[in-house]
């Protein structure tokens, strides 16, 4: 094998082993990614059914304008093991806004991690 042989087979070689861990890198990183959205979405799930569940969050008819008034109910739902926060995530918070009729809210869950931020509308009404 000649000289020329040689270096154009360590060139394509380079090549390959770059390409192949470029792609592994990729890998990687997308897994991490999506591991991130579902856990996150799977926190605003659980927080958005705490919140839904008129049992486990009665409806405040003075939460208009508080925008906490829900986040004891998820911090209490998370003590009793309803809701699991995954590593790495903090509790969601809550803004309610209200809608024309009283017994209607919008509470909305927000959720910020790393350099994504979640947003969850949950329709609240009185019974």
């Amino acid at each position: 094998m000649s000289l020329v042989e040689t270096v154009l087979a360590v060139a394509i070689m380079g090549i390959a082993v770059v390409t192949l861990l470029g792609g592994i890198l990729t890998v990687v990183t997308s897994s991490q990614k999506h591991r991130d959205q579902s856990s996150a979405s799977a926190l605003l799930t659980s927080a958005a059914e705490v919140i839904a569940d008129p049992t486990l969050t009665p409806f405040d008819p003075a939460g208009c304008g508080d925008p906490v008034v829900y986040d004891a109910d998820i911090t209490a739902s998370v003590a009793s093991g309803t809701i699991v926060v995954p590593a790495g995530l903090t509790l969601p918070t809550t803004t309610v806004s209200c809608t024309g009729s009283p017994a209607l809210q919008v509470v909305r869950i927000d959720l910020a991690y790393r350099s994504l931020t979640w947003h969850l509308d949950v329709m609240k009404r009185d019974l």
